[in-house]
């Protein structure tokens, strides 16, 4: 049996040795002999020679390059583990430079007296996944520079992966600087769903940003998930919260959700709810805004509170008079007028008192005032005086 075939049999170690060793002292062969067979056999088999020989004047370097070379990662930290010859800084070089971005975190929570300085800054160039594991279970590692790596990785590629992960699972994690990146990094919903799970976590921020991003479905996916209650109750929650801190986008982001839904029919009540929360909160322009926006509000209600606010006038003609946009001009018009006549200060029986109204600004309006006329016959009236 050649040397070779005999390293690569699957004879036991200890028995190996002990022909090897015979075979030395006979002069058959010569350690270097043994060094340029082994370095052809896989990196189990060189750590053993190493351990072996190593006392025996074996070509240390010669045979760790062959380790390293061999480009399977599993090996490289057995050795450095096993061999207390190894060359930690030479590995931890090989590691950075061509092997598997995991490795270099396996590697610095394995391996004794490892550089964890040196390799967490190959790390911070790394994927999140990797970033996220190095803080977490690499002892000695700067958490401040692997979170601000984690948020450099998201900013630059567009992905907010493991922020939640960390703040969860990272001792000395700024929780609530995660939370913002991840807020900041687009579509991120799975992250806003484990962020909520972490104690004492800012909750009300998590439940604005997903009222104001994502669908009905979304938020109810998110109730029945992590509150564990239906959606019209965290709505009453929300309207309820929104009233108290005068929150007047969250009730419009609400009010989206409703109008937006994939279900076919309004739901009339909540949309109530909706206009009674934005008269208590007495958000004037939001008011203004949503009569423009959305068709089916009831704008009676609404022009009758507005009717009562103080210096409302001066509001509306402002708006009026600084806006470039028609379509914006018009609707205004509108408003200002159905408050008047609220006020039963300036009568409009028919089309050609409003007409007359709305003369000055010469622009009609393209929606609803007061039902008394379709949008299609006020047109025909004034074609009709031309």
């Amino acid at each position: 049996m050649n040397i070779k075939t005999l390293i690569t049999s699957y004879i036991e170690n200890e028995r190996l040795f002990e022909i090897l060793d015979s075979l030395l002292e006979q002069g058959v062969i010569t350690l270097t002999d043994l060094e340029s067979e082994f370095i052809e056999s896989n990196p189990l088999k060189i750590i053993a020679f190493i351990n072996h020989y190593k006392n025996n004047g074996l070509n240390l370097e010669k045979m760790e390059d062959a380790i390293l070379n061999y480009r399977e990662s599993k090996f490289i930290i057995d050795y450095a583990k096993k061999c207390p010859y190894a060359n930690i800084s030479k590995c931890e070089d090989a590691i950075i430079n061509g092997y598997s971005e995991q490795l270099i975190y396996e590697f610095a929570r394995d391996v004794d007296g490892a550089n964890i300085k040196k390799l967490e800054k190959a790390v911070t160039k790394c994927k999140p996944e990797v970033i996220y594991l190095f803080a977490k279970f690499v002892k000695g590692a700067n958490v401040e520079n692997l979170e601000n790596a984690l948020i450099k990785y998201a900013k630059k590629n567009g992905n907010g992966s493991y922020f939640a992960k960390f703040a969860k699972d990272v001792k000395k994690a700024n929780v609530e600087r995660l939370l913002n990146a991840a807020i900041k990094n687009g579509d991120i919903l799975n992250e806003l769903l484990e962020f909520a799970t972490i104690p004492n976590i800012n909750i009300e921020k998590i439940e604005r940003v997903i009222l104001s991003k994502y669908s009905k479905e979304d938020v109810i996916y998110y109730v029945n998930t992590i509150k564990g209650i239906s959606y019209e109750e965290f709505i009453d929650l929300m309207i309820k919260r929104s009233i108290a801190k005068k929150d007047t986008e969250t009730i419009l982001n609400i009010l989206k959700l409703e109008v937006y839904t994939i279900y076919n029919d309004i739901d009339r009540e909540m949309i109530s709810k909706l206009e009674d929360a934005l008269i208590k909160i007495g958000d004037i322009k939001a008011l203004i805004k949503v009569q423009i926006r959305y068709g089916f509000i009831n704008n009676k209600k609404i022009n009758g509170y507005l009717s009562r606010v103080s210096g409302i006038d001066d509001i509306l003609e402002e708006l009026i008079n600084t806006t470039d946009n028609n379509e914006l001009k018009r609707s205004l018009i509108f408003i200002y007028s159905e408050i008047k006549i609220i006020r039963n200060t300036k009568k409009i029986n028919n089309i050609n008192d409003l007409l007359r109204y709305i003369n000055a600004y010469n622009e009609l309006p393209t929606c609803n005032l007061v039902e008394i006329i379709s949008d299609k016959e006020i047109k025909r009236t004034r074609n009709s005086q031309i």
